[in-house]
């Protein structure tokens, strides 16, 4: 027989054999996978709002200077085109009867923080001062409703100078028993200018008479003090007047924040005749918009070409727009912001 191969000590090869996935471990594997597409989609919103967000915060920022712009261009052009308000025909063909430009539109505020007072307080006086505002819808400005009529200013009647005077090198003599400034020689005094009510400060005294006063009455050679003076012979004295100037007045409004703002300023010539309504008199103005107006001269920022020792103002008894010397005369002034 012939011979052979003997396999009974040869180990078996191992047969490997494959057990199926069970049900449970798929369906958690699944269950995975949908958390984390779910996941992946909440990342992916979340990424889409994020960008919408973005976009509508530039959006936002484009929009408001855009807005601004706008305002600038209305100021610019409405200042020119802006409707007179009278609407009697005198003759054909006439203001009234054509009644062309931009029909004056106002906003009043008085609520929130346009409610209330500020107080503003020029020598030493103490006024209340509305914090209504008025938005002017043609220009963009805004407006201190109110104009102070009472309290403050020397007539305390709420008029105001323009510019400081002062006087340098004043030989005068002090008498105690009647508390008068006498001038001995040298430039008189200007009646205009130290009215009753207004304050002087004086320097240069040797006999204790630097300091502040207050004219009770005055002369072209006398000023009467409210306070009284030391005896002192004839001696140069420097004077000037303090606190009683529409920048004093412009100055509290916006140290104590009218109406929420501390960006008010003096107008120009060209805004505050905008807010004159020629179809009026006496005042030329919205009476229901700007109830204190006084049919008066009201101060502008603009001062006169031709002369800086003068500046424009508009006379809102019949809307004419002039002009006075700024030491000599007291007026009202009006506030505005933009």
């Amino acid at each position: 027989m012939a011979d052979h191969e003997d396999y009974t000590d040869v180990d078996p090869k191992p047969v490997e054999i494959h057990q199926p996935v069970p049900v449970e471990s798929f369906k958690v594997s699944q269950a995975n996978a949908a958390n984390l597409k779910a996941l992946v989609a909440q990342l992916s919103d979340a990424r889409t709002v994020f960008q919408a967000t973005e976009a509508n915060l530039k959006a936002i920022v484009t929009v408001n200077d855009f807005e601004r712009l706008i305002d600038e261009v209305k100021l610019l052009r409405n200042c020119n085109v802006l409707a007179t308000g009278q609407s009697t025909v005198r003759h054909a063909g006439d203001d009234g009867d054509l009644k062309k430009g931009v029909i004056k539109s106002y906003t009043i505020l008085d609520a929130g923080g346009y409610a209330g007072t500020t107080d503003i307080v020029i020598n030493a006086k103490t006024h209340a001062l509305s914090n209504n505002c008025v938005k002017d819808n043609n220009t963009g400005l805004m407006w201190a409703r109110y104009v102070p009529l009472a309290d403050i200013g020397p007539a305390a009647n709420g008029t105001l100078f323009w510019k400081q005077w002062t006087l340098a090198a004043e030989t005068v003599t002090f008498t105690n028993v009647d508390g008068k400034i006498t001038a001995d020689a040298g430039t008189p005094f200007d009646t205009n200018i130290l009215c009753a009510g207004r304050k002087i400060t004086v320097s240069g005294s040797g006999a204790g008479n630097d300091g502040t006063y207050t004219v009770s009455a005055i002369t072209t050679s006398v000023i009467t003090t409210v306070e009284g003076v030391n005896n002192e012979a004839a001696i140069a004295i420097d004077f000037a007047t303090v606190d009683d100037l529409i920048w004093d007045f412009l100055a509290q409004a916006n140290a104590n924040s009218l109406g929420g703002y501390t960006d008010w300023r003096i107008p120009n010539v060209y805004e505050l005749a905008s807010i004159v309504n020629y179809g009026n008199c006496n005042p030329s103005i919205d009476a229901t918009t700007f109830p204190s107006t006084r049919p008066n001269y009201h101060w502008t920022g603009t001062t006169l070409p031709c002369n800086r020792d003068h500046a424009f103002l508009v006379y809102f008894h019949n809307g004419g727009v002039s002009y006075y010397e700024k030491q000599q005369h007291k007026d009202y002034v009006r506030l505005v912001r933009g």
